[in-house]
């Protein structure tokens, strides 16, 4: 008996292996593409601040102040800890000369004692900075995450004594990581003079569930600390907004 040809055969098996290795393929990119590369990628927050006038008595000055929190990486954001503080800011004139003010900027500035989002100006002064309403949104018992390419705005409203202060602002704060990192790192809350409330990144030490002062704060600018940031893939944004509430119609000197 003749032997059969092999050609029909062989073709049949190559469509198949050609199909499967396809899907396969196919799966293979889909899953780098969709799981593997956004989970390795580094997390990236935006966030926005305002606030505006909404209102006014005698008795108060309405404001109304928005955090708009946007996720742009590509997998979600595990959040540490978020909080903003508002501060009301009195302002007192003051004259300086040339030689004057370029000395305390220069001293100012290389010795490190200067308050963030305070520039220096030679007419006037901040002479108080006093909070007026703080707010923990996230913290270690209320674990959140920012899903990707989604925003979260935060809304609040304050009430302000009229002519108490010259200026108000409000600066939101975050620090967040990735969900592999979350059990070993956490953050650590304390409240400052005044009534400010803060909060910093820290690795989680034994016993942390039962006590969550067992957490050892992490400072980015020391260099142990900052590679330790760097292994644990830390992330921090604040965005910080201002509103003036001197009269338009005040004297003019």
């Amino acid at each position: 008996m003749a032997e059969q040809p092999k050609a029909p055969f062989l073709k049949t098996w190559i469509s198949i292996l050609i199909g499967v290795g396809g899907v396969l393929s196919g799966g293979i990119s889909f899953y780098f593409q969709n799981f593997y590369q956004p989970e390795h990628q580094p997390r990236t927050l935006n966030a926005a601040a305002s606030l505006e006038k909404v209102g006014e008595s005698n008795s108060f000055i309405a404001l109304k102040g928005t955090f708009k929190i946007k996720n742009i990486a590509k997998a979600r954001s595990e959040v540490l800890a978020g909080y903003y503080n508002v501060w009301g800011i009195q302002i007192a004139p003051k004259e300086e000369d040339e030689a004057g003010f370029t000395s305390n900027v220069k001293n100012q500035i290389a010795a490190g004692h200067y308050s963030e989002y305070s520039p220096f100006a030679r007419h006037s002064a901040e002479v108080s900075g006093t909070p007026v309403l703080v707010n923990k949104l996230w913290g270690e018992r209320e674990q959140a995450w920012l899903d990707p390419e989604l925003e979260y705005p935060v809304e609040f409203h304050v009430f302000i004594p009229p002519k108490k202060y010259d200026v108000v602002r409000a600066q939101l704060v975050l620090f967040y990581t990735k969900l592999k990192n979350r059990k070993r790192v956490g953050a650590k809350w304390s409240v400052l003079d005044g009534g400010t409330i803060n909060a910093i990144p820290c690795r989680k030490l034994s016993g942390f569930e039962n006590d969550p002062g067992k957490c050892d704060p992490i400072d980015g600018s020391t260099p142990a600390g900052a590679k330790l940031w760097d292994e644990l893939e830390l992330g921090e944004i604040d965005s910080v907004s201002e509103i003036s509430l001197l009269s338009p119609n005040a004297a003019k000197h």
